[in-house]
């Protein structure tokens, strides 16, 4: 029988977290809420794998230099990528980006998260973070969460078998944290794998 959990929303962190130590083949699968009215239509991706959901009222960000801010404050040397999806609502304060992770290394799942996080602490001393591994549907997540103070990072990486590693990030303000991850946790549960033809 399946370890099946509840996504929780405490203030500033999700609620499971794993030690390096932990073994990746016997994660809990985790529970997501879907709160159709604050997700956009379906997004496909064929070469990704995957469909997913915009938050409501985000945009894509067409602004070279938001563009270029945003990937100096998310991008991390050990995870090149290709910036495929950006969002941003109408007042740059909450963002949503989907692309493809081209060197997370999901055979040492474990090892790159503990890396990641550890250049986020040395990037952001004074930040709070936590990381954790999790099941979601056929899909295994590694996932990270930097309090910043006033913002919140959010960044999940998504893989599953035959499929691109997915890395989603969110951005968004820590005086609405509790409210916009309604948001969140309903794009995290709408992404799918999708059958490739040929």
């Amino acid at each position: 029988m399946k370890n099946k959990l509840r996504f929780c929303l405490f203030p500033l962190l999700f609620c499971f977290c794993v030690s390096s130590k932990s073994n990746e083949d016997n994660l809990p699968t985790m529970e997501f809420s879907i709160i159709d009215s604050l997700l956009q239509k379906p997004v496909m991706d064929k070469e990704l794998g995957i469909s997913f959901r915009p938050p409501k009222n985000l945009d894509t960000l067409k602004s070279d230099s938001l563009v270029k801010k945003l990937n100096d404050l998310i991008a991390e040397k050990s995870t090149r990528q290709e910036r495929r999806y950006i969002y941003s609502d109408s007042l740059f304060t909450f963002f949503f980006v989907l692309t493809k992770s081209v060197s997370f290394d999901v055979k040492n799942g474990v090892m790159a998260l503990k890396n990641i996080e550890e250049n986020y602490r040395k990037k952001y001393p004074q930040s709070e973070i936590n990381a954790g591994i999790f099941k979601k549907d056929a899909l295994r997540v590694h996932q990270i969460v930097v309090n910043l103070g006033k913002i919140v990072l959010v960044t999940l990486f998504l893989d599953s078998e035959k499929r691109p590693v997915i890395e989603a990030n969110f951005i968004l303000p820590a005086d609405s944290y509790q409210e916009k991850m309604k948001s969140v946790e309903s794009v995290i549960g709408a992404i799918q794998p999708i059958e490739k033809r040929l």
